[in-house]
């Protein structure tokens, strides 16, 4: 008979298989919970928000064939506070809590791309519905 050391090593090596996976699936779903915790903890906040949004417009651009924002992160957060809606458009947001409601930048003009003279702050209703609106897209259409 071996050493302790040795039998549970060999233990370890016959039944490492029965636990792997469980583990493996409780780290991920641990992962997966604490991920939402901070979503749902954060996605009100203005920073956390802006934040999101910036880095949707930086895929936006190179999905467009644009270039990248021409500022950075905190240069939109401070242009959005100094909007005259910036308080509407985010305290409506956190009130209701409706994705129509969100906070949203929309590009003035959708040739060119994102710059702080081309962008305005809006809600992700409006600047859904605009762009439908451009696209000729009505829900009565058929």
């Amino acid at each position: 008979m071996g050493t302790q050391k040795e039998y549970s090593r060999k233990y370890y090596l016959e039944n490492k298989d029965k636990w792997a996976k469980p583990l493996t699936e409780d780290v991920k779903r641990i992962k997966t919970l604490r991920s939402r915790a901070h979503y749902h903890a954060n996605k009100f906040k203005f920073d956390y928000k802006v934040s999101k949004m910036y880095r949707r417009q930086v895929k936006s651009s190179i999905e467009r064939g644009h270039q990248p924002p021409q500022y950075t992160l905190e240069e939109l957060k401070e242009w959005a506070r100094s909007q005259d809606n910036c308080d509407e458009v985010f305290n409506t947001w956190r009130e209701t809590e409706r994705s129509d409601d969100a906070p949203s930048f929309d590009r003035i003009d959708n040739s060119k791309g994102y710059t702080l003279d081309n962008i305005v702050l809006t809600t992700w209703g409006v600047n859904r519905a605009e762009f439908n609106v451009k696209k000729g897209w009505t829900k009565f259409n058929k």
